[in-house]
């Protein structure tokens, strides 16, 4: 651990770190490690490391500044020059996958207490523009064609359906959304869900963090996005919308694994929204992603 860090947790604490290990998981550059303090305690850091990070780090105060809920970590401190924020330690807590039905069944209670809780006033509201990722697409289409995930003639043909439908999805409305529910996001504890990262916290619709959470947990051998979500074309189209949008798209300050990993959600959620559109598969021979094939 980088020794100013070391010195600032023991005067943001009043105990020195006696022992850190990097904590895995995450797509930002920002510190991230599990602690052993000298009086026996533990916590968990996370610190700016760039004006990105900084930023980032800041937006999720706007949440853990303004709200005490269970479905939050335990804040033990917060330096805002910095950036540096310190939570509980959830290290030993529960994780998934596996996702038993205990654990999808948590995660939903979860999210319908996050949605029943007063938005902090901090946190600004959704952007509908942020998941327009179809007429994006049809604005330049050729990142999208680069991911050689359909041909051009189905792209012809189910574009205008994909971006009507994602024009028309409900994201409006006045519930706390964390906007980036997936596994590593989230721990389990006692039979409830806390959820970490809230970075992209707005105020929208609630069905958004269902939408959101689904590709991921069927990639994770969960449940469908059908099971989560029920019968949302709208909804579908948009969440397929930004995964191949944000696909195609060079990073900038993320990691380059984030790329990867919406490719992967895009394999799930574009399927879902041919299936709620009654749009062909994006791919002839195995289905939609039956395979990563060739664009023509």
């Amino acid at each position: 651990m980088d020794p100013t860090l070391r010195d600032r947790i023991h005067s943001m604490l009043g105990a020195a770190v006696a022992s850190s290990i990097p904590a895995a998981g995450g797509f930002s550059p920002a510190t991230r490690e599990r602690l052993v303090l000298a009086d026996g305690r533990r916590a968990f850091v996370k610190a700016a490391t760039d004006e990105a990070t900084a930023g980032w780090l800041r937006d999720e105060w706007r949440v853990y500044g303004a709200l005490q809920a269970p479905f939050l970590p335990r804040v033990m401190a917060w330096e805002p020059e910095s950036a540096t924020l310190l939570l509980e330690d959830l290290g030993e807590a529960e994780r998934a996958p596996p996702w038993t039905d205990a654990a999808v069944d948590a995660v939903l209670r979860g999210l319908d207490a996050v949605a029943a809780a007063d938005p902090p006033a901090a946190v600004p509201a959704l952007d509908s523009r942020a998941f327009s990722g179809w007429a994006s697409i049809e604005a330049d289409p050729e990142p999208f064609r680069r991911l050689t995930v359909c041909t051009d003639r189905w792209l012809k043909g189910a574009l205008p359906v994909l971006v009507e439908a994602e024009a028309k999805a409900p994201l409006a409305g006045d519930s706390l959304l964390h906007l980036d529910v997936r596994g590593d996001n989230l721990f389990l504890r006692g039979g409830s869900a806390i959820f970490v990262d809230w970075n992209w916290a707005r105020v929208g619709n609630a069905a958004l963090d269902r939408a959101f959470w689904a590709p991921s947990l069927a990639l994770d051998g969960g449940p469908s996005p059908e099971q989560v979500v029920g019968h949302a074309p709208e909804l579908a189209a948009a969440v397929a919308g930004f995964f191949a949008h944000q696909s195609g798209l060079p990073v900038a300050d993320a990691t380059p694994a984030i790329r990867t990993f919406q490719f992967a959600q895009l394999q799930i959620a574009l399927p879902w929204a041919c299936r709620a559109l009654d749009l062909p598969p994006s791919l002839a021979a195995g289905g939609c992603f039956g395979g990563v094939g060739r664009a023509k």
